[in-house]
């Protein structure tokens, strides 16, 4: 394929309800108009970039370097002697807007190039063409230190261990991502949030439609449907009926909506228009 053509979209049907949707590679492959975008936990898997500050050299970068010849294993985490242009960009992107109190405590700080450009095409899209983009992943308002985790068979592990066989992932820092949108180029985009998902779904009325559902469920559907809603909404642990504890997913979910001026504010997020942090 040659550089810098678009690849063919992928035609495909639906195995949720059989509607045929198109597979393209980038938000930019997508033919202009207003859009509805959902994105659940996408921004986790982007890369990041973790930057230390240290007395010698500043603000320096956790890179993957070669073990010494010594060692059992076959790659070790070094710190560079400063940092990149853009996560050094970042940096004084993401520290902008942040109190100066909390400012000089940090020591550790995660950027994402990726989130940020990602985040702002979507906010621009929607400030051109109207619509609205709904993000939803676990992390939290930030500013985050070290959050990068591998996880393989439901289980962390090192992050240099056998490298390939886990997911890599990152909390999602939503401070970041709803500073993108302000900066960004798409004046015509509000952002809102983020809200966690326990009060998302709540202002979405998930209890009455858990009531509905129990009505006519069978007893092991009302088990199932009982424990659902916990996981969902709870911000303590949640123990299935066969004793197995898992952690609740209300608190540390969030969700961030970027909307078109003219949209408003979506449900659930009335009155929770994004402004710089200020604690």
């Amino acid at each position: 394929e040659a550089a810098g053509r678009e690849a063919a979209p992928v035609a495909g049907t639906s195995a949720w309800n059989g509607r045929p949707v198109t597979w393209r590679r980038s938000l930019s492959e997508v033919p202009p108009g207003p859009m509805v975008l959902l994105a659940h936990e996408l921004f986790d898997a982007l890369p990041v970039h973790q930057l230390k500050k240290t007395e010698l050299h500043g603000w320096c970068e956790r890179l993957v370097d070669v073990a010494d010849h010594d060692s059992p294993e076959h790659l070790q985490v070094k710190l560079s002697k400063g940092v990149s242009i853009m996560p050094k960009l970042l940096l004084a992107a993401r520290l902008a807007t942040v109190p100066e109190h909390v400012k000089s405590s940090i020591d550790t700080l995660e950027v994402s190039p990726q989130a940020w450009t990602l985040v702002q095409d979507i906010a621009n899209r929607v400030s051109e063409h109207s619509g609205a983009a709904l993000l939803m992943d676990y992390g939290r308002e930030g500013p985050l230190g070290d959050s990068l985790q591998a996880i393989r068979r439901h289980e962390f592990v090192d992050l240099l261990d056998d490298p390939g066989s886990a997911d890599l992932s990152a909390h999602v820092d939503f401070g970041a991502l709803r500073e993108a949108v302000n900066s960004g180029p798409g004046k015509n985009a509000v952002s809102y949030g983020p809200v966690t998902q326990s009060e998302l779904l709540h202002a979405l009325g998930i209890s009455a439609r858990l009531e509905a559902l129990l009505q006519k469920a069978s007893p092991e559907e009302r088990k199932v449907l009982e424990y659902g809603f916990r996981r969902l909404v709870s911000t303590d642990e949640c123990v299935d009926d066969q004793g197995n504890t898992f952690p609740g997913m209300g608190e540390i979910y969030k969700a961030l909506a970027i909307t078109s001026a003219e949209v408003g504010a979506p449900p659930g997020f009335a009155a929770q228009e994004s402004t710089p942090e200020t604690e």
